[in-house]
Protein backbone atom coordinates (compact mmCIF):
# COMPACT_ATOMS: atom_id res chain seq x y z
CA UNK A 1 0.00 0.00 0.00
CA UNK A 2 1.17 3.60 -0.97
CA UNK A 3 2.75 6.06 1.53
CA UNK A 4 1.32 9.13 2.46
CA UNK A 5 4.02 10.88 3.46
CA UNK A 6 3.24 14.75 4.05
CA UNK A 7 -0.34 14.26 3.76
CA UNK A 8 -2.16 15.69 6.94
CA UNK A 9 -4.91 13.26 8.39
CA UNK A 10 -8.09 14.65 10.64
CA UNK A 11 -9.35 11.45 12.72
CA UNK A 12 -12.12 12.39 15.21
CA UNK A 13 -13.02 9.64 18.08
CA UNK A 14 -9.51 8.98 17.73
CA UNK A 15 -9.11 8.38 21.27
CA UNK A 16 -9.37 4.91 21.41
CA UNK A 17 -10.94 1.81 19.58
CA UNK A 18 -11.48 1.79 15.83
CA UNK A 19 -10.23 5.54 15.59
CA UNK A 20 -7.25 5.02 17.43
CA UNK A 21 -6.90 2.26 15.35
CA UNK A 22 -6.44 4.10 12.35
CA UNK A 23 -4.46 6.71 13.49
CA UNK A 24 -1.65 4.27 14.33
CA UNK A 25 -2.26 3.02 10.93
CA UNK A 26 -1.96 6.01 8.92
CA UNK A 27 0.63 7.40 10.52
CA UNK A 28 2.70 4.28 9.93
CA UNK A 29 2.17 5.83 6.33
CA UNK A 30 3.62 8.49 7.44
CA UNK A 31 1.04 10.89 7.11
CA UNK A 32 0.99 13.61 9.85
CA UNK A 33 -1.85 12.89 12.08
CA UNK A 34 -4.66 15.11 14.01
CA UNK A 35 -6.87 13.10 17.14
CA UNK A 36 -9.67 14.53 18.01
CA UNK A 37 -11.68 13.17 20.76
CA UNK A 38 -14.18 14.96 22.93
CA UNK A 39 -12.57 13.51 26.50
CA UNK A 40 -9.25 15.35 26.77
CA UNK A 41 -7.72 12.71 28.86
CA UNK A 42 -7.97 9.82 25.89
CA UNK A 43 -6.64 12.83 23.59
CA UNK A 44 -3.49 13.34 25.69
CA UNK A 45 -2.81 9.20 26.29
CA UNK A 46 -3.07 8.47 22.64
CA UNK A 47 -0.82 11.09 21.25
CA UNK A 48 1.70 9.90 23.80
CA UNK A 49 1.38 6.67 22.58
CA UNK A 50 1.20 7.21 18.81
CA UNK A 51 3.97 9.70 18.98
CA UNK A 52 6.51 6.30 19.67
CA UNK A 53 6.49 5.96 16.09
CA UNK A 54 8.92 9.20 15.35
CA UNK A 55 6.26 11.28 14.01
CA UNK A 56 4.89 14.23 15.52
CA UNK A 57 1.38 14.34 16.38
CA UNK A 58 -1.60 16.96 17.40
CA UNK A 59 -3.98 16.45 19.41
CA UNK A 60 -7.26 18.72 20.30
CA UNK A 61 -10.38 18.11 22.14
CA UNK A 62 -13.14 18.27 20.31
CA UNK A 63 -17.30 17.93 20.44
CA UNK A 64 -18.26 17.07 16.84
CA UNK A 65 -21.23 18.11 17.60
CA UNK A 66 -21.00 21.37 18.35
CA UNK A 67 -20.31 24.06 15.64
CA UNK A 68 -17.91 26.41 17.45
CA UNK A 69 -15.29 22.87 18.70
CA UNK A 70 -15.07 21.67 15.48
CA UNK A 71 -14.11 24.95 13.84
CA UNK A 72 -11.58 25.77 16.37
CA UNK A 73 -10.27 21.95 16.67
CA UNK A 74 -9.44 22.22 12.64
CA UNK A 75 -8.18 25.77 13.27
CA UNK A 76 -5.77 24.46 15.74
CA UNK A 77 -4.63 21.27 13.25
CA UNK A 78 -4.07 23.22 10.33
CA UNK A 79 -2.08 25.82 12.15
CA UNK A 80 0.05 22.90 13.29
CA UNK A 81 0.01 20.42 10.57
CA UNK A 82 -1.03 22.70 7.76
CA UNK A 83 -4.12 22.31 4.85
CA UNK A 84 -6.17 19.02 5.73
CA UNK A 85 -5.91 16.16 2.73
CA UNK A 86 -7.67 13.72 4.60
CA UNK A 87 -10.69 13.23 7.21
CA UNK A 88 -12.09 10.43 9.16
CA UNK A 89 -15.13 10.70 10.27
CA UNK A 90 -15.18 8.22 12.96
CA UNK A 91 -16.41 9.93 16.22
CA UNK A 92 -19.78 7.75 16.88
CA UNK A 93 -22.08 7.37 19.68
CA UNK A 94 -24.46 4.12 20.38
CA UNK A 95 -26.68 3.21 23.16
CA UNK A 96 -29.38 0.30 23.34
CA UNK A 97 -33.07 1.24 24.74
CA UNK A 98 -36.65 -0.29 23.15
CA UNK A 99 -38.53 1.79 21.38
CA UNK A 100 -41.00 2.90 23.75
CA UNK A 101 -37.81 3.73 26.27
CA UNK A 102 -35.80 5.81 23.77
CA UNK A 103 -35.98 9.15 24.90
CA UNK A 104 -35.97 12.38 22.66
CA UNK A 105 -33.04 13.53 24.20
CA UNK A 106 -30.95 10.16 23.25
CA UNK A 107 -32.46 10.57 19.58
CA UNK A 108 -31.12 13.81 19.32
CA UNK A 109 -27.59 13.12 20.40
CA UNK A 110 -27.22 10.40 18.31
CA UNK A 111 -28.29 11.85 15.46
CA UNK A 112 -26.16 15.04 16.58
CA UNK A 113 -22.66 13.12 17.02
CA UNK A 114 -23.21 10.01 14.25
CA UNK A 115 -24.87 12.87 11.61
CA UNK A 116 -24.08 16.26 12.13
CA UNK A 117 -20.70 15.84 13.90
CA UNK A 118 -19.53 14.34 10.12
CA UNK A 119 -21.38 16.88 8.06
CA UNK A 120 -19.76 19.64 10.14
CA UNK A 121 -16.24 18.17 9.67
CA UNK A 122 -16.94 17.15 6.35
CA UNK A 123 -18.05 20.63 5.41
CA UNK A 124 -15.00 22.33 7.07
CA UNK A 125 -12.29 20.97 5.42
CA UNK A 126 -13.52 20.40 1.65
CA UNK A 127 -12.39 24.47 0.86
CA UNK A 128 -8.77 22.93 1.72
CA UNK A 129 -8.77 19.90 -0.59
CA UNK A 130 -10.85 21.94 -3.39
CA UNK A 131 -7.53 24.26 -3.30
CA UNK A 132 -5.05 21.38 -3.44
CA UNK A 133 -7.40 19.48 -5.96
CA UNK A 134 -6.94 16.64 -3.47
CA UNK A 135 -8.77 14.79 -0.77
CA UNK A 136 -9.40 11.46 1.13
CA UNK A 137 -12.90 11.40 3.16
CA UNK A 138 -13.88 8.24 4.66
CA UNK A 139 -16.42 8.14 7.17
CA UNK A 140 -17.68 4.78 9.30
CA UNK A 141 -20.47 4.08 9.20
CA UNK A 142 -22.13 0.22 9.94
CA UNK A 143 -23.72 -2.60 8.74
CA UNK A 144 -26.82 -1.19 11.20
CA UNK A 145 -26.99 1.20 8.47
CA UNK A 146 -27.81 -0.98 6.32
CA UNK A 147 -30.01 -3.97 7.76
CA UNK A 148 -31.63 -2.18 11.28
CA UNK A 149 -28.48 -3.33 13.40
CA UNK A 150 -28.85 -5.20 16.83
CA UNK A 151 -32.77 -4.95 18.81
CA UNK A 152 -33.13 -2.08 20.35
CA UNK A 153 -30.55 -0.16 18.75
CA UNK A 154 -32.69 1.38 16.04
CA UNK A 155 -31.94 5.36 16.22
CA UNK A 156 -28.28 4.15 15.92
CA UNK A 157 -29.25 2.04 12.82
CA UNK A 158 -30.76 4.78 11.22
CA UNK A 159 -28.13 7.39 12.08
CA UNK A 160 -25.72 5.18 10.42
CA UNK A 161 -28.07 4.85 7.31
CA UNK A 162 -28.34 8.81 7.02
CA UNK A 163 -24.20 9.40 7.16
CA UNK A 164 -23.59 6.81 4.83
CA UNK A 165 -26.33 8.16 2.09
CA UNK A 166 -25.02 11.67 3.14
CA UNK A 167 -21.53 10.85 2.17
CA UNK A 168 -22.93 8.81 -1.06
CA UNK A 169 -24.01 12.32 -2.08
CA UNK A 170 -20.59 14.12 -1.56
CA UNK A 171 -18.81 11.70 -3.67
CA UNK A 172 -20.54 12.80 -6.89
CA UNK A 173 -20.47 16.52 -5.90
CA UNK A 174 -16.91 16.88 -4.54
CA UNK A 175 -15.53 14.01 -7.70
CA UNK A 176 -14.65 17.12 -9.94
CA UNK A 177 -12.21 18.18 -7.48
CA UNK A 178 -9.95 15.01 -7.29
CA UNK A 179 -11.67 14.38 -3.71
CA UNK A 180 -12.57 10.65 -3.06
CA UNK A 181 -15.50 10.37 -0.84
CA UNK A 182 -16.12 6.61 0.72
CA UNK A 183 -17.07 4.93 3.84
CA UNK A 184 -16.31 1.38 5.83
CA UNK A 185 -19.53 -0.43 7.09
CA UNK A 186 -17.88 -2.12 10.20
CA UNK A 187 -19.95 -4.98 12.53
CA UNK A 188 -19.06 -7.03 15.29
CA UNK A 189 -15.72 -4.90 16.02
CA UNK A 190 -13.70 -5.47 19.30
CA UNK A 191 -14.40 -2.24 20.70
CA UNK A 192 -16.25 -0.70 23.97
CA UNK A 193 -19.43 -0.57 21.33
CA UNK A 194 -19.05 -4.55 21.27
CA UNK A 195 -19.98 -5.06 24.89
CA UNK A 196 -23.42 -4.13 24.35
CA UNK A 197 -24.07 -7.33 21.62
CA UNK A 198 -24.04 -10.13 22.08
CA UNK A 199 -24.54 -13.88 20.97
CA UNK A 200 -23.44 -13.02 17.06
CA UNK A 201 -20.37 -14.33 16.90
CA UNK A 202 -22.05 -17.78 15.47
CA UNK A 203 -23.74 -15.75 12.51
CA UNK A 204 -19.94 -14.34 11.86
CA UNK A 205 -18.29 -16.81 8.64
CA UNK A 206 -15.08 -16.14 9.43
CA UNK A 207 -15.39 -17.27 13.39
CA UNK A 208 -14.04 -14.41 15.08
CA UNK A 209 -14.70 -10.40 15.70
CA UNK A 210 -13.34 -8.11 14.18
CA UNK A 211 -10.18 -5.75 15.35
CA UNK A 212 -9.67 -1.98 15.31
CA UNK A 213 -6.92 -2.87 12.87
CA UNK A 214 -9.10 -4.65 10.19
CA UNK A 215 -11.15 -1.33 9.84
CA UNK A 216 -7.93 0.57 9.81
CA UNK A 217 -6.46 -1.34 6.85
CA UNK A 218 -9.40 -0.65 5.45
CA UNK A 219 -9.61 2.62 5.68
CA UNK A 220 -5.99 3.18 4.93
CA UNK A 221 -6.74 1.70 1.58
CA UNK A 222 -9.23 4.31 0.46
CA UNK A 223 -6.79 6.90 1.47
CA UNK A 224 -4.01 5.68 -0.53
CA UNK A 225 -3.25 6.22 -4.60
CA UNK A 226 -4.41 2.46 -4.95
CA UNK A 227 -7.93 3.23 -4.10
CA UNK A 228 -7.77 6.95 -6.55
CA UNK A 229 -10.96 5.00 -8.79
CA UNK A 230 -13.19 4.48 -6.11
CA UNK A 231 -15.53 7.12 -4.76
CA UNK A 232 -18.98 6.55 -2.85
CA UNK A 233 -18.31 3.26 -2.01
CA UNK A 234 -19.49 1.93 1.65
CA UNK A 235 -16.81 -1.01 1.80
CA UNK A 236 -18.19 -3.84 4.94
CA UNK A 237 -15.66 -5.25 7.34
CA UNK A 238 -17.71 -7.53 9.28
CA UNK A 239 -16.32 -11.41 8.43
CA UNK A 240 -18.84 -11.81 6.43
CA UNK A 241 -21.67 -10.90 8.70
CA UNK A 242 -23.51 -9.37 6.41
CA UNK A 243 -22.96 -10.17 2.43
CA UNK A 244 -24.93 -7.33 0.49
Amino acid sequence: MGKLSGRHAVITGAGRGIGFGIAKKLLAMQAKISIFDIDENLVIEACGLTGKAGVEVFGAVCDVANPESVNNAMAKARDHHGLIDILINNAGIIFFNSLEDTSLQQYQNTMDVNVLGPFLCTQIVVPDMKKQKWGKIVTVGSSAGKTGGAGKAGVYGASKAAVMTLMKSYARELAPFNINVNGVAPALIDTQMLAGITGFIDQIPLGRVGTPEDVANAVAFLCSENASFITGEMMDVNGGFLID
